[in-house]
């Protein structure tokens, strides 16, 4: 799971936190551990980093062994004269032997090779938990802005409502309760999905 999908699912977690419906099923829908644990099991790159550390981990003994022994036959149809008499056929096995201490180098090598591409996909990991990290909190801010705005529109049009009922109940005040039925009317055409209470 790449941190873009990540981030589609906190926003649309967002979304639906804003929902009507949803909104107390939001808390619980996305947790951070359970982002995290998406995270580490089904991130490609951070995968793709810890199989190559794990691939060369194993290469230190590959590099660190001796190369492979090669046997070679050959066979003239007619004989060859060399300083060793006529010869029909040649057989040669042949071993490598490097300089010594350069295959303990090179293992060396290979196995500080190893470890910086483990450190390097520890680093990877970290980096996106810290970015998913980030968005998660972003996600929860902008969830308790949200939960705040509601409150607040509902005070909007419970104190509306109130001027409403307040100004209609005075006949010297008609006008005051055409104005604040006005603003009620606009304000529930800007937001539909509020209404006021009682």
């Amino acid at each position: 799971m790449t941190l873009a999908s990540v981030a589609r699912i906190a926003l649309l977690a967002g979304l639906a936190a804003t929902a009507p419906h949803a909104r107390a099923q939001a808390p619980d829908t996305l947790r951070l551990d359970a982002v995290l644990g998406a995270l580490y099991a089904d991130n490609p790159t951070l995968q793709a980093a810890r199989l190559d550390a794990r691939a060369l981990a194993r290469r230190g003994d590959q590099v660190g062994a001796l190369p492979d022994p090669t046997a070679s036959v050959m066979v003239a149809p007619y004989p060859i004269l060399t300083a060793r008499g006529t010869q029909r056929s040649q057989w040669r096995v042949e071993q490598m032997l490097p300089w010594p201490g350069t295959l303990g180098l090179r293992r060396d090598a290979a196995d500080a090779a190893a470890e910086v591409a483990r450190i390097g996909a520890d680093v990877t990991a970290l980096d996106l938990a810290q970015r998913a990290t980030r968005a998660y909190a972003d996600l929860v801010r902008t969830q308790q802005a949200a939960e705040i705005v509601r409150q607040f529109e509902n005070r909007i049009v419970w104190l509306a409502a109130f001027l409403v009922n307040r100004a209609s109940s005075n006949a010297l005040n008609e006008r005051c309760a055409k104005a604040a039925d006005e603003a009620l009317d606009e304000y529930q055409q800007r937001f539909p999905a509020i209404t006021p209470p009682g």
